[in-house]
C-alpha cells in the first residue's frame, strides 16, 4: 500500500522537474536564438534568479521532517522489492 507522504514527495518532484524543463527551455532560447550579448546576459540573469528563488523557497516555505524521510528512502532502497512499498 503507498504512503501519502510518498505521493506527495513524488509529486513534487515532478512539479520541480517540470519547472527546470521549463527554465531550460527558457534558458536556451535566449541563448541560441538572441543576437548579441544582451540576450546572453539576460539569460545568466533568469538563469541565476530561477536558481535563486527556487532554494529560497525550498527554505522559507518547506517544513519537512529530514529523519523520517530518510528513513522512508531506507526502506525503499533495502525493500527486496520496489513494489512491496
Amino acid at each position: 500500500m503507498l504512503n501519502i507522504n510518498l505521493v506527495l514527495i513524488a509529486l513534487a518532484a515532478i512539479i520541480v522537474l517540470s519547472f527546470w524543463v521549463f527554465v531550460f527551455i527558457v534558458f536556451y532560447h535566449l541563448v541560441r536564438f538572441g543576437i548579441g550579448t544582451q540576450p546572453k546576459i539576460l539569460s545568466a540573469v533568469f538563469m541565476f534568479g530561477s536558481f535563486a528563488l527556487f532554494f529560497l523557497s525550498i527554505f522559507l516555505f518547506s517544513n519537512i521532517d529530514w529523519n523520517y524521510l530518510y528513513g522512508q528512502m531506507a526502506v525503499f532502497f533495502n525493500s527486496s522489492s520496489f513494489i512491496s512499498i
